[in-house]
């Protein structure tokens, strides 16, 4: 069998063989999984402590875990700008840098310090997670999607981790250094090891948007939206589905990652520690979801994909409600869907995408938009729970968001494949990237090459 041909993009550069350092940025990228996440929610098994020390509420010091995704949101348009201006490599080493300082300065002082340091975290995580997917589509369809998949298990795996071990370690030496040692080590780490130039050479670097490309002469190109109003598009359509189903996700994750561990102890009477080892159970499936993605992905249409996790999302508020003492079962179905959603947008995102220019602006809205929604998940559920006294009502706010995940991720993955040739949001005119035939999906040139 020969050897799977280059994509084409339309650079020269683009079709030479990988260079020697593709493996080492490869398995970096996949490493930034472990400080993308555990930070944020290392926070959650120990917000009782948090706010006994900092003399807040509990609800108040929620904020600590829903304020990096608002960060995720509010500032996704702010990172797309520096990655276009200073490419890939200096913007993820930034990103590990600030990431370095606002753990630091999360845990050095009072409230007002702890919250200017969580915003501080969230921006620079920001930076890397829209940063991610351009990467992945360097690496074609299948390349791209075993990274993704890889990314996403490491940055589940280290959630897990700080699940278990921040309530049992906050017991030993306190929350301020359970929730900030483990995740400064490894941003430390990673940005010096994005400081070395072989990983440097292997990372996309600044790049412009395409120009319109001149059509062959005898060469029709569908109808696209007319520039400035790209929401009549097929592909703005895609776009917002996907954003309206990634605010479905991470409301769902971010609120019951804040609470699971104060339900548990509610309706099961575990302290602290054991909480935080239940809790854990939810983080666990996590691990399992991208490989569920990818094995879905890769052998059905990705429309199932979406319907299988929604599926399995939804037993998790439906089982609590009804029958709380088997809530490991639930939390590891809500687990595998969590994990597997993740990965199942961020491939469709690089697949409704004909160039790194839109996919930068795609992940930037999709991520932009649905984190800022996601960021509702643990005020919305803390001020349910508040207003009610139980957990009912607050399990019936997260099967919304579930529906909501649903029905939008399988209408964005029916419409993708037909987003052939239209406009993107952000201002793109639609046109194929330099190299591409003019109505070639990037997926579908992905599939010929490799088959090629």
């Amino acid at each position: 069998m020969s050897a799977p041909a280059p994509l084409a993009t339309g650079d020269p550069a683009a079709s030479a063989p990988p260079p020697p350092s593709s493996r080492r940025v490869s398995w970096t990228v996949v490493a930034l999984g472990t400080v993308l996440r555990a930070p944020v929610v290392a926070v959650a098994p120990v917000l009782g402590p948090i706010g006994d020390d900092l003399g807040v509420p509990v609800a108040s010091a929620a904020l600590l875990v829903s304020l990096p995704v608002l960060c995720f949101g509010l500032s996704a348009v702010g990172a797309s700008r520096l990655i276009r201006r200073v490419g890939v490599a200096t913007a993820l080493a930034v990103s590990m840098a600030l990431v370095a300082v606002g753990l630091v300065v999360r845990v050095g002082g009072g409230w007002t310090t702890a919250v200017v340091g969580t915003v501080l975290l969230g921006a620079a995580i920001t930076v890397a997670n829209v940063a991610v997917p351009l990467v992945t589509l360097t690496r074609g369809e299948r390349g791209g999607r075993r990274m993704t998949t890889a990314y996403v298990v490491v940055m589940n795996t280290c959630t897990l981790g700080a699940t278990v071990v921040t309530g049992p370690l906050a017991a030993l030496v306190g929350w301020r250094f359970a929730v900030t040692v483990p995740s400064l080590v490894a941003a430390v780490a990673l940005g010096v090891l994005l400081s070395l130039p072989s990983v440097r050479r292997g990372l996309p670097r600044a790049e412009a948007v395409p120009s319109v490309p001149r059509r062959p002469s005898g060469v029709r190109r569908r109808a696209t939206a007319r520039p400035g109003r790209p929401g009549r598009s097929r592909a703005g359509l895609v776009a917002g589905l996907l954003t309206l189903s990634f605010a479905g996700q991470t409301f769902g994750y971010y609120g019951t990652t804040a609470w699971l561990p104060t339900q548990l102890a509610d309706e099961l009477g575990t302290d602290l520690v054991g909480s935080g080892l239940s809790a854990a159970v939810f983080q666990a499936g996590g691990v399992v979801g991208p490989l569920l993605a990818a094995l879905l992905l890769g052998r059905a249409r990705s429309e199932w994909a979406f319907a299988v996790v929604g599926v399995l999302w939804i037993a998790f508020p439906l089982g609590m409600v009804s029958a709380p003492q088997a809530w490991w079962v639930w939390s590891v179905l809500a687990g595998v869907a969590q994990g597997a959603t993740f990965t199942a947008v961020l491939v469709v995102v690089v697949r409704v995408s004909p160039h790194a220019g839109v996919t930068r602006r795609v992940s930037a809205l999709v991520q932009g938009g649905g984190y800022a929604a996601g960021a509702a998940g643990p005020v919305a559920i803390g001020l349910v729970h508040a207003a009610t006294g139980g957990w009912s009502w607050p399990m019936g706010v997260v099967v919304a968001s579930v529906v909501t995940l649903a029905v939008a991720g399988v209408a964005a993955s029916r419409l993708a494949g037909q987003a052939v040739g239209d406009a993107v949001p952000d201002g793109s005119d639609g046109s194929a990237a330099p190299g591409r035939p003019v109505g070639t999906t990037p997926s579908r040139e992905r599939t010929m090459s490799w088959r090629r």
